[in-house]
């Protein structure tokens, strides 16, 4: 069986993280309620944290809320 090379975009199982992005997540996180963001980000703070900081998970936070104009508006973005 003859081996290939990977290459650098090579995902193996799973898709570029552009497409997942944009294709999943997004359609998910637009799917919720408006109560929604809030219940989903506090309902995984706890086991995050065991994996990251503090720090990493406000990042993420504010990365995954900031074009959510609900979350804009509470926090003057």
């Amino acid at each position: 069986m003859p081996k290939f090379a990977k290459r650098a975009n090579d995902f193996g199982n799973q898709v570029a993280p552009e497409y997942w992005f944009h294709n999943v997540w997004y359609a998910f996180w637009e799917s919720l309620t408006p109560e929604g963001p809030d219940l989903y980000i506090d309902e995984r703070m706890d086991a995050a944290l065991a994996y990251m900081s503090a720090e990493q998970w406000g990042d993420w936070v504010y990365t995954t809320r900031k074009f959510d104009p609900e979350y804009r508006q509470r926090f003057y973005l």
